[in-house]
């Protein structure tokens, strides 16, 4: 995964000056992206799409790209000056991407004002804590959210029933009935249904 997202990440900014077309804000997730900020400011700094400005969003810090410095130098391109202990070196040995996008983006965003917080101590830090902290003036919580007026089932037409306080235990069944039948599954209003979007991971409680 290491060098396929060294490309993606030059290749994005590549494919936006070929498009010739140049964004006010490039809006990086998470260590898979996280030489994007770099990029800019280095091997795409005198390029029409260096004019932009980066955003990076932690969605989950314990991911953050750590591989052996010389490799991600090699398969990265980037220049020598960011492999120092600031920005890209971890441990001597090991370059880290997300680090290297924590000094370069001009904004990090978390997935709450709790994370932001949580994030910059030790206990929750990943390694981070102390880089995460000296950037702190640029990192902004934005709570995780839905659009209530978009995804109210009072008024959302992909339901198969709308429904609201009064009346979802009535229609939620319905709308199962639907889902079973559409799926394929046995229609039982006995038997339960669970939708589920997310990481098969411990961190989810999936264990």
């Amino acid at each position: 995964d290491i060098p396929k997202f060294c490309y993606f990440a030059k290749a994005a900014l590549a494919a936006l000056n070929y498009l010739n077309w140049t964004p006010d804000v490039v809006h990086c997730h998470d260590w898979q992206a996280a030489l994007v900020p770099l990029y800019l400011r280095t091997c795409f700094q005198d390029t029409d799409v260096g004019r932009a400005i980066s955003v990076l969003t932690i969605h989950n810090l314990k991911f953050q790209g750590i591989y052996d410095r010389k490799m991600i130098q090699y398969w990265s391109g980037l220049p020598d000056y960011v492999f120092n202990k600031d920005c890209m070196t971890q441990n001597w040995l090991d370059a880290n991407m997300l680090k290297g996008g924590i000094a370069y983006s001009n904004k990090v965003t978390t997935v709450s004002n709790t994370y932001a917080w949580e994030i910059q101590t030790e206990e929750y830090g990943e390694g981070l804590a102390e880089h995460l902290r000296y950037h702190n003036n640029k990192i902004l919580g934005i709570v995780n959210g839905i659009d209530t007026d978009i995804w109210n089932p009072a008024t959302d037409k992909l339901l198969a029933t709308d429904y609201d306080e009064k009346s979802a235990i009535k229609n939620k069944k319905a709308n199962k009935k639907a889902l079973q039948e559409s799926l394929g599954l046995d229609v039982d209003e006995h038997k339960m249904v669970i939708g589920l979007i997310s990481r098969l991971t411990n961190q989810k409680g999936l264990d």
